[in-house]
């Protein structure tokens, strides 16, 4: 036998107030017409609902049952209702954080995937200058250059990439088709200021030492911009992803491939606990064009 959810809600409110009365006054109904209704659905059920005198109304200890699984009902109802209109106006859009070169390459790629496989999905780029505001939830989602032991982030790495020594053009390393990094003793180095992420930094100095490098760092930077002033000035070289040399092409700045420099990733990093359809969304193109750019054996990619 099927009871309506109005249904419920009557009898609920009746045991709510214990006078149809004031029941009545709640639903927005008259006093009879709720009087009517719950004798109405008392016969259909077979039992009565509630006992009532001219003093007080009752539950039965069936009513007691059908008011209990009835609040949940009503309250299961509401929660579906809401989590409705939620995804009914939802936001199309995906917070993309794009940090540095990390995101270059890949980001417009992988939005023009993500328009074609789901139209009504969007994303949005947004400048990061740390991954704290990943963490602060600014966005939902980054490409970074995170190891897996660099972060508490969730992390998906998706490529590796080739490393090029940043230089003058004046410098007399700069004419070279390639590096090895024994060659780079005595340089100067730039490098990115520790609290962007320490275990990089930690990183960096380690394969310098592993090379017979000093491990020294002459200047810290937090900008590209800041680099690039520099570079051009000669006050030092820099290791940096191979993007760069496309990406930040300047006159007086001159790209040599290190051969043997360790390569650097491009992941996709979010908070714990974000919506999984979100991230599935970028994770899945992201892969989808890493995979293909794999596939073409581009020079700046690791093997």
């Amino acid at each position: 036998m099927d009871v309506e959810l109005w249904q419920l809600r009557y009898v609920v409110a009746v045991a709510d107030e214990r006078n149809f009365t004031r029941a009545a006054a709640r639903l927005h109904i008259s006093q009879p017409a709720l009087s009517t209704r719950i004798r109405e659905l008392e016969q259909r059920l077979g039992f009565a609902l509630f006992e009532r005198t001219s003093r007080a109304v009752t539950l039965t200890p069936a009513g007691e049952v059908v008011v209990e699984h009835g609040r949940r009902l009503l309250a299961d109802a509401t929660a579906a209702i809401h989590a409705a209109k939620q995804a009914a106006t939802a936001s199309p859009v995906v917070r993309v954080g794009v940090l540095g070169t990390s995101s270059a390459v890949l980001f417009p790629l992988v939005a023009a995937l993500v328009a074609e496989q789901d139209p009504g999905r969007r994303l949005e780029p947004r400048q990061l200058t740390t991954h704290a505001e990943l963490e602060a939830g600014d966005v939902d989602v980054a490409f970074t250059r995170l190891e897996i032991d660099e972060t508490t982030l969730e992390l998906a790495p998706l490529l590796r990439e080739r490393r090029v020594l940043a230089m003058a053009s004046s410098h007399p390393l700069a004419s070279a088709e390639s590096l090895m990094m024994a060659e780079l003793a005595g340089e100067s180095f730039i490098t990115q200021r520790r609290g962007n992420n320490p275990k990089y930094r930690a990183r960096w100095v380690d394969e310098q030492l592993r090379h017979g490098l000093s491990g020294a760092v002459a200047r810290e930077v937090s900008e590209a911009e800041e680099l690039m002033a520099l570079l051009a000035a000669g006050r030092g070289v820099c290791l940096v992803p191979a993007t760069a040399a496309r990406y930040y092409a300047r006159p007086g700045i001159s790209y040599v491939p290190v051969v043997d420099a360790e390569t650097v990733p491009i992941s996709l990093a979010w908070r714990p606990g974000t919506d999984p359809e979100l991230v599935d969304t970028v994770i899945g193109a992201a892969r989808m064009v890493a995979s293909e750019l794999v596939a073409e054996a581009d020079h700046w990619l690791a093997p």
